[in-house]
């Protein structure tokens, strides 16, 4: 039996139930064999107990000293009662060991249980503690409540702590009232009023929406400013409920980093998406086959390619959880484009979005387009003065409006301004655009030379076609401001790109001589039918020996001192002067001046273009004359009589036979026909 009652002393010590110093002091009245240094006596506890405490405060010391003596007392009448277990024949070595180890750990539990008592002051309940037992009487711990829902995940205040047989006890309180008595070990308590945190049960995200001085990293610390997160799409994983009611979420980042904790006053919760940032800009999508969606559960809408490199509105912007910008993206007519990454648009300038490096060369087409000095639209100036002519587009913006907009220089380097592609056309390099023409010319100098491209790569020089009629199809102007034409030989064999200045252009009859084809036009319908030409009768050059032009270049309608009477080629040069033609060209070449038919024909191939055709079949098919252009009827010279003709045709279109000319019958509109035998008929259109 007294085996039996030591074993169960042993238990009932570790078990806590009889205080180690009772068994103690119980086993050394007993059992003399226990060696003396093992021996507790309560001044002893007192002692040690007051060690585990050194540097509390007094109020603190007198606490303890309150609960040693009780645990004396208590030590005293366990005394009495614990020599009656203890087997003599126990070992003493055994007994020994057991005490002392059961007084080391008693020695670190009181010391840890005092520190964290005289610490606390806060206590949180969370939705663990619903079974929690709080006591309303320690005096009846078989009466208990468990919280109600609403006490739950709230912080309270510890008024009170009390010890009932070696348990610790909080009583807590909301600041009205308290709520009971609850054990230490079941609660977890602090020293700042936040509490403990609370875990989230499921995930929420939030978004700091004001600049303000409350983010903690901890309670012990004064809070920071919210501007390093301001905006920005954190992750909740739990918060702290203040005893003052106070709400403070715990954030961390996409790499779950902790931020802090925050005041959810300057909060908003949100998805991961963020919260809508309003902030009109204009983006220009700069990559190719990246995703385009419809949420922020990234559900797919569309590739980018079609958007590649154009202008769009970014009405606003989402900062998502996962660390990315998100613009929210529509077109120049309000459609919405998608939810769209950050890193596949560039900001630019403006609606006109973003600068695109290009270095080409353009020719303007018109000359009614504005140049602008921004994309407000501010005019600087328009393509008038350009137009036609080549110029350094250095890049060019993708406008919001849909219109592409160069950015142009000259060749000396000075801007000109933005203006819309349409204006222009790239073409040949440097070169421009090519420029078609269809005109005739004559090499008038020996020393230009002659290039297969525009990187003036030499083919020849001009002395090999110097004189010689050309054909000039099409010209190139220069960014360096000449003009290049692109020269054929008569029979149509390439001559290579040259300077103009090497090329006489073969220009249009009204042109050559200094006037228009609608002043000829004007004029001569105005007299087609008042006799002012038409019932003019003949006269031939030579009439009387006489070879002065103006002898024969009177119309009936004014005649001068020689009076009435015109040859063929009186009344085309009567008609043009009288529309204002200058006939000196052709007057100073030689016998009969202006009223010479062959020197019109020399003349007019030499300076103007010209088209020939066997028959006045074959001229009425090709359909190319115009009203008012000059017809020359080429003698069948070497037969009896033969003689060449000229006039002005006078068809309503290409293909209409009617001729307004003069012959021996007098002046009259008919159809085309000459007097005597012809071998060809030149057409010298007057443009």
């Amino acid at each position: 039996m007294k085996k039996l009652g030591i074993w169960f002393g042993l238990l009932c010590i570790l078990q806590g139930v009889v205080p180690m110093q009772a068994v103690a002091e119980s086993l050394a009245e007993t059992k003399s064999s226990v060696s003396s240094q093992t021996k507790l006596t309560t001044a002893e506890s007192i002692d040690s107990t007051s060690e585990s405490f050194t540097g509390e405060s007094s109020a603190e010391n007198e606490i303890e000293t309150s609960e040693i003596d009780t645990s004396s007392s208590k030590t005293e009448e366990t005394n009495e009662s614990s020599s009656t277990l203890i087997d003599e024949r126990t070992d003493s070595s055994t007994i020994q060991s057991a005490v002392v180890q059961s007084e080391e750990d008693f020695h670190k539990k009181a010391k840890l249980t005092r520190n964290n008592l005289l610490k606390a002051e806060y206590v949180t309940l969370t939705n663990k503690h619903s079974s929690l037992k709080i006591y309303q009487n320690l005096a009846d711990l078989n009466a208990f409540t468990t919280p109600e829902a609403e006490w739950l995940n709230k912080t309270y205040r510890v008024t009170e702590t009390a010890n009932l047989n070696n348990q610790d006890y909080y009583l807590i309180s909301d600041g009205r009232s308290n709520l009971g008595y609850v054990l230490v070990g079941d609660v977890i308590a602090t020293s700042f009023s936040q509490g403990s945190e609370i875990p989230l049960e499921q995930k929420k995200y939030f978004v700091a929406t004001e600049q303000k001085n409350a983010l903690f990293s901890d309670f012990q610390s004064a809070p920071k400013s919210t501007q390093s997160i301001l905006r920005r799409t954190l992750k909740a994983t739990g918060y702290y409920m203040d005893f003052d009611g106070t709400c403070y979420i715990t954030l961390v980042d996409q790499n779950n980093n902790k931020i802090g904790m925050v005041d959810q006053k300057v909060l908003k919760e949100t998805t991961a998406g963020g919260i809508y940032q309003a902030n009109r800009q204009y983006v220009t999508f700069v990559k190719l086959n990246s995703d385009i969606y419809n949420n922020f559960d990234f559900a797919f809408r569309s590739k980018t390619n079609s958007y590649y490199l154009k202008t769009y509105e970014a009405k606003g912007f989402y900062l998502h959880f996962n660390g990315k910008k998100y613009y929210t993206v529509y077109d120049n007519k309000g459609k919405w484009i998608g939810y769209v990454p950050e890193d596949t648009v560039k900001s630019g300038n403006g609606k006109g979005g973003i600068y695109q490096s290009s270095n080409r060369y353009i020719t303007f087409t018109s000359a009614n387009y504005a140049m602008y000095s921004n994309f407000d639209f501010k005019k600087l100036r328009t393509t008038k003065a350009l137009y036609k002519r080549t110029y350094q587009a250095r890049g060019y913006y993708e406008h919001f409006n849909g219109a592409r907009y160069y950015t142009v220089y000259d060749n000396k380097g000075k801007w000109l301004g933005y203006v819309n592609a349409a204006s222009a056309k790239t073409g040949n390099g440097k070169g421009g655009i090519y420029q078609k023409l269809g005109n005739d010319g004559v090499v008038i100098s020996r020393n230009y030379a002659t290039y297969n491209d525009f990187n003036f790569r030499k083919r020849g020089t001009t002395a090999s076609v110097f004189n010689q009629n050309v054909q000039v199809r099409g010209y190139y102007q220069h960014f360096n401001g000449a003009k290049y034409y692109t020269l054929y030989t008569a029979k149509g064999k390439w001559i290579g790109y040259v300077n103009s200045a090497a090329i006489r252009i073969k220009k249009g009859v009204a042109a050559y001589l200094g006037t228009s084809r609608s002043r000829v036009l004007n004029h001569l319908t105005a007299n087609e039918k008042n006799g002012f030409y038409v019932g003019t009768r003949y006269r031939g050059l030579g009439y009387g020996g006489i070879s002065n032009q103006e002898v024969f270049m009177q119309p009936k309608g004014r005649p001068n001192q020689y009076g009435q009477g015109m040859n063929c080629t009186g009344f085309v040069a009567a008609a043009m002067r009288n529309s204002g033609a200058n006939l000196a060209p052709i007057t100073r070449l030689g016998y009969g001046g202006a009223a010479n038919a062959t020197l019109w024909r020399d003349a007019l191939k030499k300076n103007s273009k010209y088209y020939t055709y066997g028959s006045i079949n074959a001229l009425l098919k090709s359909g190319r004359a115009k009203k008012g252009d000059i017809l020359y009827l080429e003698g069948r010279w070497g037969e009896y009589g033969a003689d060449c003709h000229i006039g002005i045709f006078w068809g309503n279109n290409g293909h209409q036979n009617r001729f307004w000319h003069q012959v021996l019958a007098g002046n009259m509109i008919s159809n085309i026909f000459s007097g005597t035998p012809y071998s060809m008929i030149y057409l010298f259109p007057q443009e």
